[in-house]
C-alpha cells in the first residue's frame, strides 16, 4: 500500500509539473525554447550513434540510404538504422505473406489434380502398410527356410 502511494504522489507531481508548463507556454503545453547561445549549440548535437556491421550496411542499402556499402558511414545514427531495421521487418513479412498465399494457391491446385486422378491420402495409407505387411512376410518366410 505504502508503494502505491508514493507512486501516485510522483505520478501526481508529473502532471503539476506538465500543468504549470503549459499554463506557461500559453498553447498546446508546449515550450518554446528561448534563443541563446546553448540553444543554438544543442541543435547542432547528433543523436546516440550505431556502428553498422554487414547486416546493418545491408539493410540501408536495401533501403536505399546510400547507394552502396562502400558509401555507408561509420556511424550511423540510431534513428536512420532503426526506420532501415523496421522498413527491413515490413518488407519481408509482406514477401512472406506473398509466399504464403502463393504456396497455399499450389497446394490447393496440386491437391484437385491428385483428387482428379484418383490418389487420397487413405489409398496410400492402405498401400503402404500392404507393401510393408509383404515385405514382412517374405522376410519371415526366409528366415523359416
Amino acid at each position: 500500500m505504502l508503494k502505491f502511494r508514493s507512486i501516485l504522489r510522483t505520478q501526481s507531481k508529473f502532471r503539476q509539473l506538465r500543468y504549470e508548463s503549459s499554463k506557461a507556454a500559453g498553447e498546446g503545453g508546449k515550450l518554446t525554447p528561448k534563443p541563446t547561445e546553448e540553444n543554438a549549440t544543442a541543435s547542432l548535437r547528433v543523436g546516440a550513434m550505431h556502428k553498422p556491421n554487414k547486416i546493418d550496411k545491408w539493410l540501408l542499402v536495401w533501403d536505399k540510404k546510400y547507394k552502396s556499402f562502400d558509401d555507408v558511414p561509420m556511424y550511423v545514427t540510431n534513428d536512420k538504422m532503426e526506420k532501415a531495421r523496421n522498413w527491413a521487418r515490413i518488407k519481408i513479412s509482406t514477401y512472406l505473406m506473398i509466399g504464403t498465399v502463393i504456396g497455399c494457391i499450389i497446394m490447393i491446385i496440386s491437391g484437385k489434380r491428385a483428387a482428379a486422378r484418383g490418389e487420397s491420402v487413405a489409398k496410400a495409407n492402405l498401400e503402404w502398410h500392404k507393401k510393408n505387411r509383404e515385405e514382412m512376410l517374405a522376410a519371415q518366410s526366409n528366415q523359416q527356410k
